[in-house]
């Protein structure tokens, strides 16, 4: 529409607009011509005196003057014109109705810096492993000879007593492990008789019966307080007819303590060989991680680990139940990598519920996205090129290419595009909205703008800008279900790989949910909920 005058140098250079013949002016370009008039005044001047661009010893430009047949004359404009000029003028004033962006409302607060993240690792410990443990911690003979008083009609008292232990056998029954085995042996009592040695045995029998807890303090350490008691079939022993012992009272004083001993022994055996603080360490260890979470996506993933629990031991089926807890926060980006948290000591222990070691393992990860415009650009362009909506019945609009951007409160959609065989770019904008219960992501109170394309385009734009933007807001969703599905199947495989040696289960993820998605400080984010579950773990 505008054209420089050749030749022209100072005030004389400015851009002007063609004169028009005054009768094919309509009202607002007559405007415009006496706005620009002194522009025209100038083309006329310059048409009569055009300038010389050639130096003359260093005097600058001179004019010359024109020829009279070189005048400016201007020729009226054929009536037949007439509707061609006032299409130009049209799509000159009127080049798409540019949407002004409505009042920014006060920013949303940004979510919370990190998000918070639970592992629950199950473990199942067949009861034959327990009882394989404690027969193998336990003693299988117990002796003992002193010299003690146990009688004032001897002298020189002594005793002495040797067992032997059965088959031991383990249950569970409220919370405490339960230990029963049968005990043979012979039981000598002697010493001075009126001077003359004399000495007293008899056979026993009976049965063992013990409780322990399987309680961990705080520091990892076993507290089973045991109680173990014996239990004879004897009750007297008769020596030479001159005073009886009673040798349930005289056994179970001695051999009680004993038997405490040795199921707390065999307690702590039993917690080594379950290994499940040093499981817990190397899981701790392990959590602190940061890593990519999606294949050949650039999302990152970091977790730091702050609590450690251990849920109470509960049978069934013939199978202790128990787990591994750890909680701590959780952080996602997209397009930013973060490096790994500092590994710490282990905390001290909580101990769960029973409930807790009933309920399944898993995982419940909910944290905010954090997402870069530059990546959301190239991930954008990457799942949008080559799709084609529907604008009309008898027409469609292939995108050749998509960038991503914000501006306040709002998501910027720039979509290259073609249809029939002209090129333009559609510029959406729109408050980032999920649809209930789908992974569609869509634009909320979309506006859009034809921001390049050809004066077909445009009088298309200015002609059917309603039906557009109905188009649009049916078809401008974004499915997020193929990057959803890759984050599923990467976490999956992440979860496991940060078992440490020794804990191996099937990773399940259920459906990624996302809670709610906004802009914050020049980025997009979602918070997002994923959950799963963990197979238990056999020892």
């Amino acid at each position: 529409m505008y054209r420089e005058v050749p030749g022209s140098v100072g005030d004389l250079g400015a851009a002007c607009p063609p004169k028009p013949h005054p009768r094919s002016l309509s009202t607002s370009w007559r405007g415009r011509a006496r706005v620009g008039r002194h522009c025209w005044a100038r083309q006329d001047a310059e048409a009569r005196f055009p300038l010389s661009t050639k130096w003359r010893g260093g005097q600058g430009v001179r004019p010359r003057r024109a020829a009279s047949s070189e005048r400016y004359n201007p020729a009226p404009v054929k009536p037949r014109f007439r509707p061609v000029l006032v299409l130009a003028a049209l799509l000159a004033a009127c080049s798409g109705a540019r949407v002004q962006p409505p009042p920014v409302p006060a920013p949303a607060p940004p979510p919370a810096e990190a998000g918070k993240a639970s592992f629950f690792f199950p473990v199942e410990i067949p009861l034959a492993e327990v009882r394989r443990i404690v027969e193998e911690s336990l003693p299988p003979r117990v002796s003992d000879e002193q010299k003690q008083e146990i009688s004032s009609a001897l002298q020189d008292d002594y005793y002495r007593y040797a067992l032997e232990r059965g088959p031991v056998e383990v249950g569970f029954t409220g919370g405490l492990l339960t230990v029963s085995f049968r005990v043979r042996g012979s039981l000598t009592v002697g010493g001075k008789l009126a001077g003359l040695p004399v000495h007293e045995t008899v056979d026993i029998a009976g049965r063992v019966r013990g409780t322990a807890s399987p309680a961990i303090t705080p520091d990892w350490r076993p507290d089973p307080q045991p109680t173990a008691r014996i239990e004879l079939d004897r009750a007297d022993l008769q020596v030479l007819g001159a005073f009886s012992i009673s040798v349930r009272g005289f056994l179970q004083e001695r051999l009680n303590p004993v038997l405490d001993q040795e199921l707390k022994r065999a307690a702590g055996r039993l917690l080594a060989d379950l290994a499940l603080r040093r499981k817990a360490g190397e899981a701790w260890r392990s959590l602190h991680v940061s890593r990519r979470a999606v294949k050949d996506e650039n999302l990152w993933v970091r977790f730091q680990p702050l609590e450690l629990s251990l849920a109470r031991l509960t049978l069934k089926d013939g199978v202790l139940h128990t787990g591994i807890g750890i909680a701590g926060q959780l952080s996602l980006s997209l397009g930013t990598v973060v490096p790994p948290p500092a590994v710490t000591l282990l905390p001290p222990l909580r101990v769960d519920s029973e409930h807790d070691a009933e309920r399944g393992g898993g995982f419940d990860l909910e944290a905010p996205v954090q997402a870069s415009p530059e990546e959301l650009s190239r991930w954008t362009d990457r799942a949008l090129r080559g799709q084609r909506f529907r604008l009309s019945r008898d027409r469609e609009m292939e995108i050749t290419g998509a960038g991503l951007g914000v501006d306040g409160d709002r998501m910027v959609l720039a979509l290259d595009f073609q249809t029939g065989g002209r090129d333009g770019r559609l510029v959406l904008r729109g408050r980032p909205a999920m649809d209930a219960g789908t992974s569609l992501l869509r634009l909320a109170d979309l506006q859009y703008d034809l921001a390049s394309g050809g004066p077909f385009l445009r009088l298309a734009d200015r002609l059917h800008r309603a039906e557009i933007l109905e188009r649009l807001q049916k078809s401008a969703r974004l499915d997020l279900a193929p990057l959803l599905g890759q984050a599923e199947s990467g976490t999956a495989h992440a979860v496991q790989g940060l078992f440490p040696p020794g804990l191996h289960g099937e990773v399940r993820i259920d459906p990624v949910r996302i809670l709610g998605l906004g802009i914050s400080g020049g980025a997009v984010w979602a918070r997002c909920r994923m959950t799963g579950t963990i197979s238990p773990l056999a020892r």
